[in-house]
This record gives structure tokens, sequence and C-alpha cells, in this order.
């Protein structure tokens, strides 16, 4: 099964903003969009979704969310995480 979606940071985060977890990651999917806060240290990341506050961690590239879990695959958050991360300045 293919999955398509977006991710792109909200402004310019800087690795102070990973750091601080002050840095705004938007996902889009076909069935809806969310907004992040991410925290990223170089191997650990955590999102925490911005509306309620729910928040997935992923380690080495692998997610805890229900649907990796369920799946035993990749979800939304690590390839987001994986697409946009290298796009944030030092």
């Amino acid at each position: 099964m293919q999955r398509n979606g977006t991710a792109a940071w909200l402004g310019q985060p800087q690795q102070e903003d990973l750091q601080d977890g002050t840095a705004l990651l938007k996902i889009e999917t076909k069935t809806g969009s969310h907004v992040y806060w991410v925290y990223h240290n170089g191997t650990r990341s955590r999102l925490k979704k911005m509306n309620d506050g729910t928040t997935y961690e992923v380690l080495n590239g692998k997610c805890n969310c229900p649907d990796a879990v369920h799946r035993q695959t990749d979800c939304k958050h690590a390839r987001a995480l994986n697409a946009a991360l290298p796009l944030v300045r030092s």
C-alpha cells in the first residue's frame, strides 16, 4: 500500500528550536493535517500534537504511535521527520 503526504516546517527552525521543542512541523495526509511541536536531540525525537497534546516518540526511525506499532512499518511521523530534519538550519 502506498501512502502519500507532506511535511513542512512552519517558519524556519534552527537546531536550538529542536532542542527546546519549539519547532513546529505540519504533517498533511489524505485524512487531514496536524501541527506538532518537535523536539530532537540527534537520535531521539518527540512530536507533540498541538490540538490535543498526544505525544509520539521516534527513536532511530521507529515510532511508538498506534499505526507504526500495529502495522510494523514506518508511519507518517517517522517519514515526516526523515524528510524535514535535513532542512533545519544549524
